[in-house]
Order: C-alpha cells, then structure tokens, then sequence
C-alpha cells in the first residue's frame, strides 16, 4: 500500500527529530570543542577556546552577543515594543551564531558552498548544524519561532523558490537565505581588519570554505 504524503512528512519529521537528538547527543558526550561550552553568552564578556573556527569569529560573534544582549534586536511587534527575556535572548545569539557559521561572509549568503554558484540549504540542515554545535535538539517550532524573530529585526533575508517539476506541479525548494548587510555591518563582518581575515581563511579553497 501507498503511503500517503501525511504519513511521509510524519516520518521526515520524526528522522529529523532522531538526527538532532543523535547529534546533541555526540556533542555532550565528546564535549566538543565548537559547541555550547565555547559559545558562554554573558553581559561579562565572549571567550572562545580551543575551537577549529577562524580567528576573526571571535569578534564577530562576541559583537553578535553584544549587539542581542544589548536590547537592540527586540521585535517591534505592532508598535508594542516586547523585552526580551534572558531566555529569547540567549535562544537568538545561539541560532545566531549558527547562521554565521552556516554563511558565506563574503555575500551574507546561507547555504552550502559548491565549484560553480551557491546550493541554499534547508532548514531542517540548519536545525541539524545547530544540533551539533550546540548539543541541543531545538525543536522545529522553536527554531522557526526564533527565526521569525529574527526576520522581525531584519538579521535573517529569505527568498522563496519554486520549480515545476516533471509532471508540471509547482513545488517549493531550499530558499534562499542570507544574513542582512546591516547585521553584517554592525557585528564587525564589513571593517578593514575582520575584511582582510575573511579573504584571506578563503584562500586556497575554491571560494568558499566549510566552517563547521
């Protein structure tokens, strides 16, 4: 018998939710070094340690903590302003940070590098990252809620896409994802120093190499 398409998004959903579990899981138990331990989000300050990322995201990311933490992100929801707890805040530096490190900082865009163009990646690859750089199984609602937040205050751009496929029926693919140029203007991405650094961890690589 044919399953039907309800029952092959419940089990998608339910692979998705055994994947992130798994990968938490090996993040705790390995005790990565990229993981929730080197990313502590604090008003006292961000160290990073022992990671394999580049130099430069240790002012790139404290920025992002900086600028969250700093009350600036809070949604304007109908011109009702909303104080965000210690809880959202801490929730949008993390997805934050794993976008940035998703994201090629040269374009801000989001996805998977390849030879020739850019593949967007799907969400569901984001929650798996964030997965594994934080040992958190974030659910799907949490994560999407968070990224609304996050279109609100104009960090995260998406672009939709659809395609006809063989029989004709238009369906939708992976959009296309960015980080703002203004987000990437106010946590450092654009100065000289942090410019020069980027261009420079890309060398070597066919454009654009993989930072996680």
């Amino acid at each position: 018998m044919q399953k039907s398409n309800a029952d092959k998004a419940r089990q998608k959903r339910q692979r998705l939710r055994n994947e992130k579990r798994a990968a938490a899981l090996h993040v705790k138990n390995n005790k990565h070094d990229v993981g929730s331990n080197a990313y502590k989000a604090s008003l006292d300050g961000f160290k990073l340690k022992g990671s394999r990322l580049p130099r430069y995201f240790n002012v790139v990311i404290n920025n992002a903590r900086r600028l969250i933490y700093s009350r600036k992100l809070d949604v304007d929801n109908g011109g009702v302003s909303r104080t965000m707890s210690e809880r959202t805040k801490r929730k949008l530096f993390e997805i934050s940070v794993t976008l940035i490190t998703t994201c090629d900082l040269m374009s801000g865009q989001v996805g998977k590098a390849k030879n020739i163009g850019f593949d967007p990646t799907s969400h569901d690859a984001l929650m798996l990252a964030h997965a594994k750089r934080w040992g958190e199984a974030i659910p799907s609602s949490t994560w999407y809620r968070f990224i609304d937040m996050l279109k609100l205050a104009g960090v995260y751009l998406v672009q939709e896409v659809k395609k006809a496929d063989e029989e004709g029926t238009i369906r939708s693919r992976a959009a296309y994802k960015w980080l703002s140029p203004q987000f990437l203007q106010s946590i450092g991405v654009y100065s000289d120093d942090i410019r020069a650094q980027i261009k420079f961890s890309y060398q070597g690589f066919w454009g654009h190499p993989r930072l996680m």
